[in-house]
């Protein structure tokens, strides 16, 4: 509450009410498989049971390439969505980072992560 006072005039009074938009909660994500080869093993990555009262839920997906930025693989109101993958980061186990961003109508957003295996291609003897 704000007051003003001058003397001699009468005392006036204002009140804001605002609230503050909160993100979406109590979800989860996950991917099948967590590993498998670059370019070749379809992965599914599914959002489920994500709560906001501010709909549409927006699904952002990303991962992190060898030179840390970010590139997405698909942004829209998909919970699930099929890709194949580029190779993982040779020196931590071929391990590549996906970020998942669920936001709310207003652009509120939860971040969550899975991390999964991609490894290049498997060379036959000859």
């Amino acid at each position: 509450m704000f007051y003003g006072r001058m003397p001699g005039r009468v005392t006036g009074l204002a009140e804001i009410l605002f609230s503050v938009n909160k993100s979406p909660y109590g979800g989860i994500c996950g991917v099948e498989p967590s590993h498998g080869i670059a370019d070749k093993t379809v992965f599914t990555f599914s959002c489920a049971d994500w709560l906001d009262k501010d709909l549409p839920l927006d699904y952002a997906y990303f991962y992190h390439n060898s030179f840390n930025l970010s590139m997405l693989i698909y942004r829209g109101p998909k919970q699930t969505i099929q890709t194949k993958l580029p190779v993982g980061n040779p020196s931590s186990n071929y391990t590549l980072h996906i970020v998942i961003q669920i936001a709310d109508y207003y652009g509120a957003f939860t971040s969550t992560s899975i991390n999964v295996q991609v490894n290049g291609r498997i060379k036959l003897p000859s």
